[in-house]
């Protein structure tokens, strides 16, 4: 029987590979690599379908973020609050731009950053010089970077407040969030985006890129000129990168955009038949809200590691997102601030989340395997 993957990336190009690959070679005839006409139409495009100011397109999401950071006028020292479940570059940005991450408990329904949490870390903050939020450490407090885990968005209005109140501001991580709201409202109207194009999101290119989403034009101006070396007039005046977006594969992914909303309705598609019909002792996440990019689907479950075994026997591929807390990688934990068991939430997740696949290629019948291949195991009465 065929093996149901996890994700099915060559799968998502197969329909348009042909207009794929006339794209490229147009691109190739041209001759236009590095930025451009390419790169200015996804760009323009995308900011109009995230419903943003400005997008700007740089090699990949670790970038975005540590771009978006930057040009924050987050600084060397500052300390950042952050949730402690998430992929390795969130916390891998904010240490290359010389600040160090402080970890806030998540909430425990939908797993993202934790507005209380966040406010009981606020109380315990002080003024600095100039009014300027400093931790107990006596570091300023440079941002605040909820993640929008699973494509789920966080409560950035609650979030947001919290924020204001302290002056401090929101750069947010929405690698796994492309095309996401929080309600009515874009992502950028509560601060800068970054956003990730690695080819399993679900709007992928055929190699890495990324980009970052703001409002702010002094902002979107500073990520352009960090992203080519920091250079402006021809002259380098900041320490940037080498981050720009690819032409081939801006164009790949201006071809792609038109049918990321097809591909979030098949996805939430799945999703709804997931909730409606795994066991019951298996714990589902919250409801869809409108707003949410549905990019993996994960539940939580008892004795996860056996149940993976289970499935991975039964020919199904599935994920756990994160079997680890970002602190407990040996780098994040010798430069972070404040001390893991801070966050009793983001540690009980560690070990229950499961990943189930959700891409918009699987069929019913196996989804139906999905299903029967869990409520076939004997792993629902070892909570």
């Amino acid at each position: 029987m065929k093996r149901i993957e996890l994700a099915r990336v060559a799968a998502g190009d197969r329909a348009g590979v042909a207009e794929l690959c006339s794209v490229v070679e147009q691109l190739a005839r041209s001759g236009r690599f590095i930025l451009g006409e390419a790169v200015l139409a996804f760009e323009q495009k995308f900011a109009t379908a995230a419903g943003a100011r400005h997008a700007i397109g740089v090699a990949s999401g670790s970038d975005a973020l540590t771009l978006a950071l930057l040009a924050a006028g987050v600084m060397p020292g500052d300390v950042v609050l952050t949730t402690p479940l998430s992929f390795i570059a969130t916390a891998e940005a904010i240490l290359r731009v010389g600040a160090v991450p402080r970890f806030i408990d998540v909430d425990d329904a939908s797993l993202c950053l934790c507005p209380h949490a966040l406010a009981r870390c606020f109380s315990h903050c002080s003024r600095g010089v100039g009014g300027a939020m400093t931790s107990p450490s006596g570091r300023r407090v440079g941002a605040v970077v909820p993640v929008h885990l699973y494509g789920r968005i966080a409560n950035m209005a609650a979030l947001a407040t919290v924020a204001r109140e302290a002056g401090v501001g929101i750069v947010q991580d929405a690698a796994q969030a492309v095309g996401g709201r929080a309600g009515d409202r874009s992502l950028t109207s509560f601060g800068s985006a970054s956003v990730s194009f690695f080819p399993t999101k679900n709007l992928g290119a055929w190699g890495d890129g990324g980009a970052v989403l703001t409002d702010d034009d002094d902002v979107a101006e500073r990520v352009k000129m960090l992203r080519s070396h920091g250079m402006r007039g021809g002259r380098a005046i900041e320490v940037g990168l080498n981050s720009r977006l690819d032409a081939l594969q801006a164009a790949v992914l201006d071809r792609k955009l038109a049918g990321l909303g097809e591909i979030e309705a098949k996805r939430r598609e799945h999703a709804e038949f997931y909730r409606a019909a795994l066991p019951a002792w298996v714990t589902r996440p919250p409801p869809l809200e409108p707003g949410d990019a549905c990019h993996i689907f994960t539940v939580r479950c008892p004795r996860r590691d056996a149940m993976r075994a289970h499935l991975d026997a039964a020919g199904i591929g599935t994920g756990a997102y994160y079997p680890e807390l970002l602190s407990d990688h040996p780098i994040v934990r010798s430069r972070m601030e404040g001390e893991p068991g801070d966050c009793p939430n983001a540690r009980r997740a560690t070990g229950e989340v499961l990943a189930l696949p959700i891409h918009e290629h699987l069929t019913r019948d196996e989804l139906e395997r999905v299903v029967m291949a869990m409520g076939s195991s004997r792993f629902g009465d070892a909570r």
